[in-house]
């Protein structure tokens, strides 16, 4: 059986995605699946797909969007395990042993983890962290915090929750989290696994204000999530305290930058 399956959907990333390939491909098992899946891009991307190809499970060419292309990959390579990674983020260097160590050691009620989050710049230098406090499904459900890029999961409970929501545009790893929330336990690994590459071309610089908050607002009212009168102190300080975290000496940033660098 496939061990896991990760894909990167992609659309007119060209300038990203060979990073995000070797950032994976350095990584990969044996019996390891990465698929990428092309909604139509005209730009370079074509060109960087050829170069990799031998080495990329499957490259699909598919325009639905980018829930669709996740949901079409997904389905059609079960695994123990899965994950996605963005055309324009990274993989720290063994980010995929550590995180299916960990689940590997988890009791079966674990169904997914993620780690801190790094930020990065256009030219892969690092500008930030978010350290973020021990999983509390609370707050999770309440406040989008968990980094997609650093979160790993069980392909069965993903499944089992109904997998993607191919009918959204933004906040379909939101509404995947809440549900693996309801089928299990997450947890926080106080580590960095992945790197968020913040640009102005990214769907989140776009599309966050104009669909991803009302998206967020309306799969927490599909699952009943309400915000309680002492919520908005509550998420203020959770706001201040993954800002607090994230005052790392210039020394811990260094170390992470170096991570980045060594990537190739």
């Amino acid at each position: 059986m496939t061990r896991l399956t990760i894909v990167t959907p992609t659309l007119n990333q060209g300038a990203f995605i060979e990073r995000t390939i070797r950032s994976v491909i350095s990584q990969l098992g044996e019996d390891d699946t990465y698929v990428v899946v092309d909604g139509g891009s005209t730009d370079q991307t074509h060109t960087v797909l050829e170069r990799w190809a031998d080495r990329i499970s499957h490259i699909y060419v598919r325009d639905g969007g980018q829930a669709e292309a996740l949901r079409y990959g997904f389905e059609m390579h079960p695994a123990a395990y899965a994950c996605y990674l963005n055309s324009d983020d990274l993989f720290l260097p063994n980010a995929i042993g550590k995180a299916l160590d960990y689940l590997g050691d988890a009791s079966a009620d674990v169904v997914g983890c993620y780690s801190n989050r790094v930020f990065i710049d256009p030219d892969d230098h690092v500008t930030g962290v978010w350290r973020l406090p021990g999983h509390v499904s609370y707050l999770m459900r309440r406040w989008d915090y968990i980094p997609q890029e650093t979160c790993f999961w069980r392909y069965d409970a993903m499944r089992q929750c109904g997998g993607i929501d191919s009918s959204l545009d933004f906040a379909m790893d939101f509404d995947l989290f809440v549900r693996l929330m309801e089928r299990g336990a997450l947890r926080r690994v106080e580590d960095y696994w992945a790197a968020f590459r913040v640009h102005s071309q990214s769907k989140t610089a776009t599309l966050n204000n104009r669909v991803g908050k009302a998206e967020v607002s309306e799969i927490q009212s599909r699952y009943g999530i309400r915000h309680r009168f002492p919520d908005r102190a509550l998420g203020a300080l959770l706001r201040e305290y993954i800002k607090w975290r994230g005052r790392v000496s210039a020394e811990h940033l260094e170390c992470l930058q170096k991570e980045i660098y060594s990537i190739g």
